[in-house]
């Protein structure tokens, strides 16, 4: 339970602490005094959001000044050991009290037993710590989707319905991406058509990266043999065959050169370089002879080899790389391996479209199972919930309210589950149970939702209730009747009931009162415990009359019959 709360500059508060007990407090003020400003802190202590507040606690214009915004709660938690274990889980320091520390402003931080917390965590705790019922949650009652919420709390079914959740989300993200996969399914083939395409048509030429210039030196000689074959004889014939053949000159010299080295010496290298020659000169005139025997006109050959550099220039055009006039053989096999994997990523692609679709039948065949056991546990619940809510009812003044809950199947499950819920509610005999939406008033809302409350407060076991004026709409002898259902509920936990009703205030256990003080520059905020006397004249300045004796008689005897000691 909360133990101490201190707030810092917070909204219109400037300094406030107050010590709380368990059983049932009040706190009252007159409207506009920051009543429910104290639920907010607490809220914004266990990682609620700052809507009412502004995002930093801001308190311009009100001698905030530049000190940080600060909310501050001890707990204690040693009858909550869920708490305990989630602190050891999360790292941070446990025991049987539980310090929480929330600064408020543009870099806001969270500290819990002194260590750094994320506004996650917070919520995690403040879930097992608190629950916090405000002025503004009676319309959440009216929504579908929470009154399933609320039938799965009682029935104890939030676990399997969270199961259900996260498999739905699944489920959903599955068939998203399975649409994506049919919606380029289409596109995929017809990728797949130009590749194969491709391939072959690569794969047929069978290149080899040596091939162009082989065939471009024989398409040289064919497309010039008669003229190779003339120039052939020429060289033959210069070389060997005419009136001064050049190798029987280079002979002719080599012995001279050998006869003068013989005679005077000193020629030895003129004399090697000349036989030198001689080798070179008959080594390239057997070249030559060679060559000419490989010189053949044929024209039948020449068009098949102009026809291979044909496909072979088409194929560098269309596979061979970029810029123009750089492509080559090698770009159109690189081209060709590029292909391969792009098609082995398409042919994967449709592996996990096969898998997906599996993945898809087998996540709906789990939602489904779990759908239909979750539809039994809120059908099985249902009946015990609307006795309950009958019993709790009566005894907030509506004895013959009818309430029951009421099943919608859905053809296809949603987000909620296989079906619809509806409470159905009837406040006087006589007139047939409707929607809770359509018949019911502000008081009577205010009691279902406190009946909802009790009963699912000792379902959860959380510790610590506040009501933030949920009495709006009652008065008289349902008053009373809701002050006593509070203290009822307060009997093993603690209730903080923010309320302006004096019949609810007189039956607390203790009794503050928060007022609003100004001086014309800057508005404070106080709080204070009740004494016996005190308390007594705040309930008949609820009354309506704090001066006279009839209410003053008349606080003395509510705080009497609530309990209180006058």
């Amino acid at each position: 339970m909360l133990k101490v709360l201190s707030v810092r500059n917070f909204a219109i508060i400037d300094r406030l602490e107050i010590s709380l007990a368990g059983g049932l407090t009040c706190l009252t003020g007159e409207t506009g005094a920051g009543k429910s400003i104290l639920a907010d802190a607490v809220g914004a202590l266990l990682g609620g959001g700052l809507s009412r507040v502004g995002p930093t606690g801001d308190r311009s214009g009100n001698g905030g000044g530049d000190e940080e915004s600060a909310v501050e709660g001890i707990f204690d938690i040693s009858s909550v050991p869920d708490v305990g274990a989630l602190l050891e889980e999360k790292g941070l320091p446990t025991g049987n009290e539980l310090a929480i520390r929330r600064i408020i402003s543009p870099r806001g931080r969270a500290y819990v037993n002194g260590s750094l917390a994320s506004i996650s965590t917070l919520q995690e705790i403040g879930e097992r710590l608190a629950d916090i019922h405000g002025q503004h949650d009676h319309q959440s009652l009216l929504k579908a989707d929470r009154q399933l919420g609320l039938i799965d709390e009682f029935c104890e079914a939030s676990a399997l319905y969270s199961e259900y959740a996260a498999r739905f989300r699944e489920l959903a993200e599955l068939k998203s991406r399975l649409s994506g996969f049919e919606a380029g399914r289409r596109e995929r083939e017809q990728r797949l058509d130009i590749l194969l395409f491709q391939r072959d048509e690569i794969d047929k030429a069978a290149l080899s990266a040596s091939e162009e210039d082989e065939l471009n030196s024989e398409r040289a000689r064919l497309m010039h043999a008669d003229r190779l074959r003339a120039l052939s004889e020429e060289v033959l014939s210069r070389l060997k065959d005419s009136e001064t053949p050049a190798l029987a000159a280079v002979g002719e010299t080599k012995k001279a050169l050998r006869e003068m080295h013989g005679l005077a010496g000193s020629l030895e290298e003129a004399l090697k370089l000349v036989e030198g020659a001689e080798v070179s000169l008959a080594e390239a005139c057997s070249a030559v002879r060679d060559f000419e025997r490989t010189l053949e006109a044929d024209p039948e050959r020449l068009s098949v080899v102009e026809e291979r550099l044909d496909v072979i220039s088409r194929l560098k055009k269309k596979y061979g790389g970029q810029p123009a006039g750089s492509e080559t053989i090698e770009g159109v096999l690189a081209y060709r391996e590029r292909l391969e994997e792009e098609l082995q990523a398409i042919s994967g692609s449709e592996e996990d479209f096969g898998g997906l679709k599996a993945r898809v039948s087998e996540c709906e065949s789990g939602l489904m199972e779990l759908g239909r056991e979750l539809s039994e546990k809120r059908r099985a619940g249902a009946g015990k919930f609307g006795e309950r809510m009958r019993s709790e009812l009566a005894e907030l003044g509506m004895e013959r309210a009818q309430f029951r809950v009421e099943f919608y199947p859905q053809e296809r499950p949603s987000l909620y589950g296989m079906e619809k819920a509806e409470f159905l509610f009837s406040a006087n005999p006589g007139e047939g149970v409707k929607p809770l939406a359509k018949i019911a008033s502000g008081g009577e809302l205010s009691r279902v939702m406190l009946a909802l409350k009790v009963i699912l407060s000792s379902a959860d076991n959380v510790p610590t209730l506040i009501f933030d004026e949920v009495d709006s709409g009652i008065g008289g002898k349902t008053a009373v009747a809701v002050g006593r259902k509070l203290r009822e509920a307060a009997v093993n936990r603690q209730v903080l009931a923010i309320t302006h009703l004096p019949q609810i205030a007189s039956q607390a256990a203790e009794h503050f009162v928060v007022e609003k003080n100004t001086d014309g520059k800057s508005t404070k905020v106080s709080i204070r415990r009740l004494g016996k006397d005190e308390r007594v004249r705040e309930v008949a300045r609820m009354l309506g009359d704090d001066e006279s004796r009839a209410a003053s008689a008349h606080a003395a005897e509510l705080v009497r019959r609530g309990g209180g000691v006058v």
